[in-house]
């Protein structure tokens, strides 16, 4: 059995959708080729559909800025591009669910209004600590900064991170394969929405 297949059997996950609405594809178009490309709506819809199947907590975890961005600073690339597009302003179609991934009533929906870490800043870590999970599935949108900021803050705080490579995307492929290859594969463990399914199937 692999380390994945062990981990997901043996202990309670999480499933994490991370960021998939309709702002970061107007900030990045490059992102929703890539979303398709890999067919990264389907595949983690499959997944939440396994996990709820289980038992297993799904949460989502999406932007909403204040209307007037009065909560970003300006103090990185990414914040400027966020204040340049107006992108996912509270109250406006952009902080939607991608369709597909339209949160459940039993799913868990932790808002971010700034940063990078979605478990850093809001209530998640302390929704997973209550719920008994050890191991989180990191799914969503993008490899080099939310997905890779999500590995780094689950290792800090002591999760096992499993990251299903064909559930997430960036805006460019070669950042996303060097990100998997040099810095991803450090932190967490990498696997595939097929491996993850099979694994839970094996749970009691």
């Amino acid at each position: 059995m692999s380390k994945v297949a062990t981990l997901l059997a043996k202990t309670k996950s999480a499933l994490i959708i991370n960021e998939m609405q309709a702002g970061p594809i107007k900030m990045f178009p490059a992102l929703k080729q890539a979303l398709e490309r890999h067919n990264v709506v389907a595949n983690i819809a499959g997944l939440a559909a396994t996990f709820r199947a289980k038992g297993l907590p799904v949460f989502h975890a999406p932007i909403h800025h204040h209307p007037q961005m009065l909560d970003i600073m300006p103090n990185s690339m990414i914040e400027s591009i966020a204040l340049k597009t107006q992108a996912l302003r509270a109250g406006t179609d952009e902080v939607l669910p991608l369709p597909g991934l339209e949160p459940h009533p039993e799913d868990i929906i932790v808002l971010r209004n700034s940063g990078l870490f979605a478990l850093i800043g809001t209530d998640m870590n302390v929704r997973l600590r209550r719920m008994g999970v050890e191991t989180i599935v990191v799914t969503g949108i993008s490899t080099n900064l939310g997905i890779l900021a999500l590995a780094m803050a689950g290792v800090d705080l002591a999760y096992n991170v499993v990251v299903p490579e064909d559930c997430i995307a960036g805006s460019d492929q070669k950042v996303h394969d060097m990100i998997i290859a040099e810095q991803m594969r450090l932190l967490a463990h990498i696997s595939s929405a097929q491996a993850v399914t099979e694994a839970l199937a094996a749970r009691a």
